[in-house]
């Protein structure tokens, strides 16, 4: 796959100039804009289906809940229920999961499976949290 740099110069050379010209890594017409299959072409790399939202949404989520688990571990935060009220009020957490620690005990070793399956692909930013590598349940 051609890198960045090369592929802004690509696409510019072949006068895929973006928005302003009508043309770039989309078509405009008007305020319409369509992927331009062209692209795909001039930087040798094939149109790959999106990932689903369901799957995009379990692996966001899961690198968050991580991403809390490794805060308490490191002693950022004081208590898993701290980061719970933080995240659904501070930071978006969807509610209804009950924040990232209680989302953690309600999946158990599922999640600790999907961590690592999710590091074997995707690298070790998924690997999982100490606490959560050793099966710690936050909650009673």
């Amino acid at each position: 796959m051609a890198s960045e740099r090369n592929a802004v110069a690509i696409l510019s050379g072949a006068g895929l100039l973006g928005k302003r010209g009508g043309e770039g890594f989309y078509r405009y017409a008007g305020k319409e804009r369509t992927p331009n299959a062209r692209v795909y072409e001039l930087l040798k790399v094939s149109a790959r289906p999106a990932v689903a939202g369901a799957e995009t949404a379990e692996r966001l989520t899961a690198l968050f809940v991580n991403a809390a688990a490794q805060c308490l571990d490191e002693g950022v935060l004081r208590s898993p229920a701290e980061g719970d009220l933080g995240a659904v009020l501070g930071l978006g957490f969807p509610p209804f999961l009950g924040g990232p620690f209680r989302y953690a005990d309600s999946r158990g070793p599922a999640l600790r499976e999907l961590l690592r399956t999710l590091a074997d692909h995707h690298g070790l930013r998924y690997a999982p949290a100490e606490s959560l590598a050793h099966g710690r349940r936050y909650f009673p």
